[in-house]
């Protein structure tokens, strides 16, 4: 009784009018981040543990009025906690929740929380645990919710959490964990809620990617009919008027003509039956008469049909620009849906882009662009769009130079936004100078680069003139290397002016090297779209700077760099094969 007293006191004071108000409580606290980190001191009272915790910045407060249990919240500790202060948390009786979100605890310090047995909801989240520390929660035996995000926690440490089946609620966003990882666990403990529910999420999108196909095909039968229309009746709505106008004009005198025959038929029987005498002539003359109203009203009524017709032909002909710029914009808004589908498919949701680099060869995934598999069926052109004189040897293109360092070889494949995956291998001898041209515009470096101290914007894992690698992840020569490319291209307006910059997030050899990496237009000095070119290479420019699509160059530098398993995932309907337009009759003599 004694120690609820004063703990009662320690809380209401945090609150109350005698106590800090709480501005006035984050503004001792960030004095205190300023002070000395008290070391840690052992504790014989819950009373002491909170004056403690108290003076490390921390709270402890009831969790309601009704229920008198304690939640210890941690997240505005002074800078140096450490995790020998959580011990202070296990002097406390009747903790149900820790919040511990930035603080610097590591997988030491679990183990004196795992004495705390009445512990139900711990936030853990952007902290330093590992798998290895979540092996050591599972003895507590009433443990709910558990908070990961952004944690370095795999699908091994989700394993770990399979033994505590009184686990209710378990956050994973930003972590390393996978669909895979997710579903193992719930299928583990049935009454689990996962946020965000991984597998789930793949089915919905899955499912959106059937739903725009579907879409997209109803749009574009949709938009071939209008087309259809609009191409032969558009031109033609003058036209389709004057001879609506010339048949309602017929069809107005043909009437007349019908009702004065009519009228000349009833006069005809009237005479015909006044005059007896006459009945002979008169009878010939009525046959005369009716055979001429007959003949009318057939052409009145031919002239009437031809009149609505005309008419229908005449609405449909003003309807049908309209239907076909409808029918345009759903086929266009058919395709950027089923584009954005197919991103989200690609890059798994509530998960960064993070690619396998650890088993070389890297298996092709399902979807993919092989740009060059080992065979000779390559999808690379020379940069004249002949084929290419790089040779084959044992399964990997090897570059040969030609020219003053510039005997690309190009795809015939182009695309606009794509994850693209190249492995290569750097010669024994030499700087090892090549690289992977994205559009013929942005180069991710190769070059020899192992163990160097400060890399720039010149070395492996740079996009060249724009950004140096955020770690040197280069291997040794000789030793095959990876490089998966997050590619998204720059966007243009109709007078070529960049209006929104593109980005590159790479990972070579198992590190991120650009996350993220902005940039505007080439800077490169090799440029091959303006160093040492060609009439196919000149049209390929053109055409890249209307539609933002371009292919994938591999770079000659002069040096023997071998390249296998290049292929591309286009992340969007913009992925085709490139043909370059048909030389004019004066072009082809001058090439003689």
């Amino acid at each position: 009784m004694r120690v609820q007293r004063v703990l009662a006191v320690a809380v209401v004071t945090w609150w109350a009018g005698g106590g800090l108000p709480p501005a006035a409580w984050a503004n001792d606290v960030a004095k205190s981040k300023v002070s000395r980190v008290p070391a840690y001191q052992a504790v014989k009272t819950s009373a002491e543990a909170v004056a403690r915790i108290s003076e490390l910045g921390g709270r402890v407060r009831y969790l309601s009025a009704k229920r008198k249990v304690l939640v210890v919240d941690l997240r505005f500790v002074v800078k140096g906690f450490s995790d020998e202060h959580l011990q202070y948390v296990s002097a406390l009786k009747d903790v149900v929740a820790v919040q511990l979100k930035r603080v610097a605890v590591t997988d030491a310090g679990l183990k004196h929380l795992v004495a705390v047995s009445t512990i139900e909801d711990l936030d853990l989240s952007e902290t330093a645990i590992s798998d290895a520390g979540l092996k050591t929660l599972v003895v507590l035996p009433s443990l709910k919710t558990l908070n990961l995000f952004g944690t370095a926690i795999t699908d091994n440490g989700l394993r770990h959490l399979e033994t505590i089946k009184t686990l209710r609620r378990l956050f994973v966003d930003q972590t390393r964990t996978s669909v895979d990882g997710v579903a193992r666990l719930k299928s583990s403990n049935a009454e689990l809620t996962v946020v965000p529910d991984r597998p789930a999420t793949r089915r919905s999108i899955e499912a959106l990617v059937k739903v725009a196909k579907k879409l997209l095909a109803e749009s574009e039968t949709v938009l071939a009919a209008a087309a259809k229309d609009h191409d032969e009746l558009t031109p033609k709505v003058g036209e389709l008027k004057k001879v609506e106008d010339s048949k309602n004009s017929a069809a107005a005198a043909a009437k007349k003509a019908s009702d004065a025959a009519n009228k000349a038929q009833a006069e005809a029987k009237k005479a015909a039956d006044a005059a007896a005498a006459k009945l002979k002539v008169a009878r010939e003359k009525h046959a005369a008469a009716t055979k001429r109203a007959a003949e009318a009203k057939a052409k009145a009524a031919a002239a009437k049909k031809a009149a609505d017709k005309a008419k229908r032909r005449h609405a449909r002909a003003r309807e049908a620009k309209p239907a076909f710029d409808l029918a345009k914009r759903i086929q266009v808004a058919s395709t950027l849906r089923l584009a954005d589908a197919r991103r989200r498919q690609v890059l798994a949701p509530g998960a960064p882009f993070e690619p396998r680099q650890d088993k070389l060869p890297a298996p092709v995934p399902a979807g993919a662009t092989v740009l060059f598999d080992g065979t000779e069926s390559t999808k690379f052109l020379s940069k004249t769009g002949q084929k290419i004189n790089w040779p084959i040897q044992e399964g990997s293109l090897v570059s040969t130079r030609g020219g003053n360092n510039s005997n690309h070889i190009v795809s015939s494949v182009h695309f606009r936004d794509a994850v693209i995956h190249v492995e290569f291998l750097l010669p024994a001898e030499g700087s090892g100078n090549s690289g992977v041209y994205i559009h013929g515009n942005y180069e991710l470096q190769i070059i020899r680069s192992h163990g160097k101290k400060d890399v720039t914007q010149k070395d492996m894992g740079a996009l060249y003139g724009f950004s140096k690698p955020l770690v040197n992840a280069a291997r040794k020569p000789g030793e095959w290397q990876v490089y998966d490319i997050l590619y998204e291209a720059p966007r243009r307006d109709g007078k070529m002016k960049i209006v929104k910059k593109g980005t590159i997030t790479a990972w070579l050899n198992g590190q991120l090297v650009q996350r993220n990496t902005r940039f505007g237009e080439p800077r490169s000095v090799y440029h091959p779209y303006r160093h040492e070119t060609t009439p196919y290479l000149k049209a390929i420019f053109e055409k890249q700077k209307k539609t933002m699509t371009g292919p994938l160059f591999l770079q000659d530098h002069g040096h023997k760099v071998r390249f296998r398993n290049v292929w591309i995932m286009p992340l969007d309907d913009e992925s085709k094969a490139y043909q370059p337009p048909a030389k004019k009759k004066d072009e082809a003599k001058d090439g003689k």
